[in-house]
């Protein structure tokens, strides 16, 4: 309900600060009766509470272009400082891993806990805690390639491409503006930032936003970690994979699924991604989100399974599926799923869980 985006800061004679915000939504929803009932101290700010105010994407250990490595009974104080591996090969082990304030201290991971990016094999993330971050807990992703010019059959894009893109790489297409989706394309073959296709491109290719399922973390599995108090969510950007056995707890956007929009950056092709087993507490109980929220851009996704999970105290309900084909959403359980239901829009009926523009869904 609004942000904390700042307008003015004094300082007062005995060292405190008062910080002015540019909007007054969030504190006027905060003092609503109705919100004080729903969240109770964990939903207002009251005195001994501390605030971040700040962002930065580093990392405490960075695998660039790897193979196979193997990282294992860590510890990770370092303020301000994540885990991350890019490009290459991938196919890690990250195993007893903890990135996390340490002991006694107030110290904040700040910008994201884990970036999971563009690799041709996913890693095994495995009893892991990340903790404390200013942004996304989790962020496994694939990056959108922007058209700058189109020919007969070749597209020479904006961005770099990945170093391993060859000829027989597959490529999808969408229109960056509508999300919709154009085509699929064979890479014939790469000089530079222009891919030649087998295929005939045509001028509707000029606004194209393209990705390439090769580089997308196809089979990471994150299983038996623990993400908590975190600012933003769990993203799961890619597929396929498996998200198995973790807890969140207190991660505000709880895990979204989703291939983000073509107009943006990061992207991917989450499908094939298996969600069962896990336990989340307080996570996405804003009023207007869920624990899990899946969104599909453009094409629809395919193979989705979320099942034998436990929610605990949600906004606006458990599960959302939106835009998806066949998803499997069955045997979860949800108790206070809608603790924040109303407070913000106007009140309809409470749907734990919601499937939308969905063809042969099995849920129950």
């Amino acid at each position: 309900p609004g942000n904390m985006f700042t307008r003015q800061m004094e300082k007062t004679p005995e060292g405190l600060y008062w910080f002015t915000l540019k909007n007054r939504k969030l504190l006027e929803a905060i003092r609503n009766d109705a919100w004080k009932a729903a969240y109770g101290a964990a939903g207002t700010l009251e005195v001994g509470d501390m605030l971040g105010f700040i962002y930065s994407s580093s990392a405490a250990i960075v695998l660039d272009d790897c193979r196979q490595m193997v990282v294992r009974d860590g510890r990770f104080f370092a303020a301000k400082a994540g885990m991350e591996e890019s490009n290459g090969h991938g196919g890690h082990r990250w195993i007893n891993c903890h990135f996390m304030a340490r002991p006694g201290t107030n110290n904040l991971l700040g910008g994201d806990g884990t970036m999971m990016n563009a690799g041709m094999h996913g890693s095994v993330m495995e009893h892991c805690v990340i903790q404390r971050t200013t942004d996304d807990a989790f962020n496994n992703h694939g990056y959108w390639k922007h058209a700058a010019s189109v020919a007969e059959r070749s597209i020479t894009f904006r961005e770099g491409l990945p170093k391993a893109l060859a000829a027989g790489h597959l490529a999808e297409a969408f229109e960056a503006r509508t999300d919709a989706y154009l085509a699929r394309l064979t890479v014939e073959s790469v000089e530079g930032k222009t891919v030649r296709f087998r295929e005939p491109i045509g001028e509707k290719f000029a606004k194209a936003a393209v990705m390439f399922p090769a580089f997308q973390n196809a089979g990471w599995v994150i299983r038996d970690s623990i993400f908590c108090d975190s600012y933003q969510r769990v993203l799961l950007g890619c597929g396929p994979g498996l998200f198995e056995g973790n807890r969140l707890e207190r991660v505000g956007a709880g895990l979204t699924l989703g291939n983000g929009r073509p107009v943006d950056i990061e992207g991917g092709d989450p499908h094939g991604v298996v969600i069962r087993g896990n336990v989340f507490l307080d996570s996405g109980s804003s009023p207007a989100l869920r624990a899990i929220r899946v969104h599909g851009a453009g094409a629809p996704l395919r193979g989705l399974q979320v099942y034998d999970n436990l929610f605990v105290g949600t906004g606006s309900g458990a599960v959302s599926v939106n835009n998806a084909e066949g998803p499997l959403v069955r045997d979860n359980i949800a108790i206070n799923p809608a603790i924040g239901f109303g407070l913000l829009r106007k009140p309809g009926t409470v749907e734990p869980f919601s499937l939308k523009r969905v063809t042969g869904a099995e849920a129950s």
